[in-house]
């Protein structure tokens, strides 16, 4: 029997996979159209269409605290360092109607359509995957509607069975932020969809093959609570294909962070950034200790004299130094309360915390929505 969905539940699922495709990035505009299209359907979608009352929970009031706060902590920090994005300004300030408007959403099942988001994205990498390596055929779609191509294009890298080894991206524009935003949708449909296994083993599997670093860490995390809630059967099978999987891409990780061949193999910039973090933040304690170097300063990298993104460092770094240990804080209180103290509703967080994921993407959002709305969906199903 097919399920009919409500025109909400249609837009709600639109609205969600616009705001995955950050990859769409036009440098000409400074953003991805697909990005904004995600934001005026929930946004218009609350306004035009009656979606009803909001009823608040205590729980729903967390992330519009969170929000809330990051904006108070980011706006005196500009007025007092005198740096200031409007354009960052304007795009963080939408976040709080953003979540106000998914939470007038008419949707009883809101986890359930990530089943959707994730096939399509693991999909498309799959397809670039047997493309390239089956028949030689090179499909890059980010290249095929900015212009640029992704960044895992062009590597070299050989290894047995696979040859000249491409890192592919699907729908994203590059490996790195394909598994952070994969593992995230993972790891949300896996707090309650454990009967989905299959699906969550080849979203890890894909990113395990898109041979990023965060991909392989996130991967193993996931097929670890995999094997935590599955039988002795499926867990022998998950076992057998991570090994053979791990044995296949090993060699890859072991010439590029431990033969000595590779140089700026991505260690080094991260230890040069904690460098600079503890040199600007703790040999001087100061207000930019407490308070940071400010979220809307496009200005840090020079600050710090680093020339990398710092997020790529992590997020819970990037926090840090734009926010200081005052933000750093409550960001961590608010997760706890969140999650609530649980670790399948940690997973998502820890994910966010240490891969390169952006605070300023909308999609964070998103993730502060399904977590704190998972546990009605749970309760209301038993």
């Amino acid at each position: 029997m097919i399920k009919s969905y409500s025109l909400h539940e249609y837009l709600f699922f639109l609205g969600i996979f616009f705001l995955t495709l950050q990859g769409f990035y036009i440098h000409s505009l400074g953003f991805s159209p697909f990005i904004l299209l995600g934001i005026s359907i929930f946004i218009g979608t609350s306004i035009i269409l009656k979606t009803g009352p909001i009823y608040l929970r205590n729980m729903d009031l967390v992330p519009i605290f969170l929000l809330s706060i990051i904006l108070l902590i980011a706006t005196l920090n500009s007025m007092i360092s005198g740096y200031f994005d409007i354009k960052r300004f304007v795009g963080f300030a939408i976040f709080i109607p953003l979540y106000i408007s998914l939470l007038r959403f008419k949707v009883f099942d809101p986890l359930h359509f990530l089943k959707y988001i994730l096939i399509i994205h693991i999909s498309i990498f799959y397809l670039q995957f047997i493309l390239y390596y089956g028949f030689s055929i090179e499909f890059d779609p980010i290249r095929e509607f900015t212009g640029r191509s992704q960044k895992g294009w062009g590597g070299s890298y050989n290894l047995p069975y696979f040859g000249n080894i491409i890192r592919f991206g699907g729908l994203f524009n590059e490996p790195g932020s394909y598994s952070t935003f994969v593992a995230i949708l993972a790891s949300l449909l896996n707090i309650k969809y454990t009967e989905h296994k299959n699906l969550i083993i080849f979203a890890s599997i894909s990113m395990m093959l898109s041979f990023s670093t965060f991909g392989f860490v996130f991967a193993s995390f996931l097929f670890m609570s995999i094997l935590f809630h599955s039988k002795y059967h499926f867990k022998i099978i998950t076992i057998f294909i991570f090994i053979f999987i791990f044995f296949a891409i090993s060699e890859y990780f072991f010439i590029r962070f431990f033969s000595g061949e590779v140089s700026g193999n991505g260690l080094e910039f991260r230890f040069e950034l904690l460098q600079k973090v503890y040199e600007t933040y703790f040999i001087d304690i100061s207000y930019v200790t407490f308070f940071g170097l400010g979220f809307f300063n496009l200005n840090i990298n020079e600050m710090l004299n680093f020339d990398n993104p710092i997020n790529d460092a992590g997020l819970f770094i990037y926090i840090f130094v734009s926010m200081g240990l005052v933000g750093l804080s409550i960001f961590f209180l608010c997760t706890l309360v969140i999650s609530r103290f649980r670790l399948s509703y940690l997973f998502p967080f820890l994910i966010l915390f240490f891969s390169k994921f952006n605070l300023a993407w909308p999609l964070f959002v998103v993730v502060l929505y399904l977590l704190t709305r998972s546990d009605k969906i749970i309760f209301s199903h038993r």
